[in-house]
């Protein structure tokens, strides 16, 4: 079986305060894998700067 792996990634406008810092962007990165009816996330990571 040859499993490939798919990084999709997007940055999206935040501009929210946490801990005394205000983050502009927010960022979702979701690896995925193709099957036969559709993608199955395997894991997202959220990144804020």
């Amino acid at each position: 079986m040859n499993v490939k792996v798919r990084l999709h990634r997007r940055n999206f406008p935040y501009g929210k305060t946490w801990r005394s810092k205000t983050y502009s962007t927010k960022q979702v990165e979701a690896y995925a894998v193709q099957e036969a009816d559709g993608w199955l996330v395997i894991t997202v990571i959220t990144r804020y700067f």
